[in-house]
Order: structure tokens, then C-alpha cells, then sequence
């Protein structure tokens, strides 16, 4: 496996012959193996058909208001649960650049702190903030409002 560690050439030229994900940040190259990416693939809650949204993972914002209801779930006004974080997810990741095989490769700094002084991870190259954490850095927010996708304020 491609690595920081120090490998002859022959390894290096072994490691990248299996199957993985060629990413370029700045002027540097890594090469990912699939077989590693799989051990890194993100939970059921995040995926595509997923039902509702996981509170094992997420923190809803706007929490509900008890003096205003949400519509009833047939209601165009009542965004469909099922997959909501997946598909929200996905508009966030629109934005960004479209490689061969793969929808998205986004590189993320580690958590930082937004202008309000809350957990956020970042693209670092266009700032555009991903996720928002709860203060406790437990769960991720995600903006009801917006129809389940993961807040970037």
C-alpha cells in the first residue's frame, strides 16, 4: 500500500497497481486503496434510502416548535425523510469538482473553528464550510430547514 513510510520503488509501483483513488491536494499526489477506502466508507445513516434521519449521528436544527407544528407528512411543505442527509449532503458536494469515476473528492482540514466560534470542518481551498458541529463535537447539525442537509452557519 502507497504510503508515507519510507517504500523502495518496486513497492510503491506494487501498491498502485490495485484498484484506489488518486487524490491531488496543492502540489501533493496521494493514492488511496480501495481496499482501505472501504474500511473508511461512512455509516448507513449518511448513505442513499436511509429512513428519516439518525439522531445516533445528527442534531436537527431547527428543533421543532411545539407552538408550530410541523405539516403533515404528505405535505409539499414537508420535506420527504427518507435519505433527507444523503441528498443534502449531495447538493453541498455539487459544488465541487467532478474526477474520473468518482462524483466528488473533496480534501477536509481538520476541525476548526467558524467566525461564531463553533466545530466546523472545511474545505480548505474554498473555505466552504461542510459540517457543523454540535458544541460537544458529538453530532453533526443538520438545517431542517433546508431540508435535512448538513449546516454550514
Amino acid at each position: 500500500m502507497a504510503s508515507h513510510t519510507p517504500q523502495t520503488p518496486q513497492e510503491f509501483i506494487a501498491s498502485i497497481q490495485n484498484a484506489g483513488l488518486i487524490i491531488v491536494k496543492q502540489d501533493k499526489l496521494y493514492f488511496i486503496p480501495l481496499d482501505l477506502l472501504k474500511k473508511c466508507e461512512f455509516p448507513a445513516a449518511f448513505q442513499n434510502g436511509t429512513p428519516g434521519i439518525s439522531e445516533d449521528y445528527f442534531f436537527k436544527d431547527p428543533q421543532p416548535n411545539p407552538n408550530n407544528p410541523p405539516p403533515p407528512p404528505n405535505s409539499p411543505n414537508q420535506p420527504d425523510p427518507d435519505s433527507m442527509v444523503f441528498k443534502g449532503l449531495n447538493k453541498a458536494l455539487a459544488q465541487f469538482r467532478v474526477a474520473d469515476g468518482v462524483s466528488q473528492a473533496i480534501w477536509l482540514d481538520e476541525v476548526g473553528n467558524n467566525r461564531d466560534g463553533k466545530p466546523v470542518s472545511k474545505a480548505p481551498a474554498s473555505n466552504e464550510v461542510l459540517f457543523l458541529y454540535t458544541n460537544d463535537k458529538k453530532k453533526i447539525i443538520v438545517d431542517m430547514v433546508k431540508g435535512g442537509r448538513p449546516s454550514n452557519r
